[in-house]
């Protein structure tokens, strides 16, 4: 695999503080290409914004991958990492993302601790934009997600946050898409 981004070698310090990913990729026979991205927080260290990976690791399960068991945050930590990296990062501006976080809602919700997500929300202060993230999976999959029901809905900022994201082509080769 090669690097997409190019850093210099007097940048690494300046890398890891000021970024959240890296991205690799390699060329198969066909001659298309695979890409890796790895990541180590959801959002920019210059965001400011209160994230703390000891809480997502002291949190976690296991989960088997090509034989090893690799341990990985747990049902409600993923989510709210999602949550955080689509939500504020992203602002809610990719279709896939959304997708993201209705299949993940769908698919775990009998075994999400809604109590512990929704804490986090309310402590860390990202309730509009949670809230409107929530409204885009109902609108859009049809999946209702039983977080932050007892505030009002956020329709003028979710009909933005819409209106925003499906300016954007929903179908294209481009990784952003």
């Amino acid at each position: 695999y090669e690097e997409v981004y190019f850093y210099p070698k007097d940048y690494p310090e300046y890398y890891l503080q000021l970024t959240r990913e890296a991205t690799f990729r390699k060329k198969t026979s066909t001659g298309r290409f695979v890409f890796i991205e790895l990541q180590w927080a959801p959002l920019p260290s210059i965001f400011n914004f209160p994230y703390h990976n000891e809480y997502f690791f002291s949190n976690t399960r296991s989960l088997k991958i090509i034989g090893e068991e690799i341990n990985t945050p747990g049902l409600e930590q993923h989510l709210i990492i999602l949550l955080i990296h689509h939500g504020i990062a992203d602002l809610w501006r990719n279709l896939k993302h959304v997708f993201d976080i209705a299949m993940f809602c769908q698919r775990y919700k009998d075994a999400i601790r809604w109590d512990i997500v929704e804490e986090y929300i309310r402590k860390e202060k990202f309730v509009v934009n949670a809230k409107v993230g929530i409204q885009l999976c109902e609108i859009l999959f049809g999946v209702q997600i039983p977080l932050l029901s007892s505030l009002p809905h956020e329709d003028l900022k979710t009909e933005i946050a819409l209106k925003s994201l499906l300016q954007y082509p929903l179908l294209v080769k481009s990784k952003k898409s």
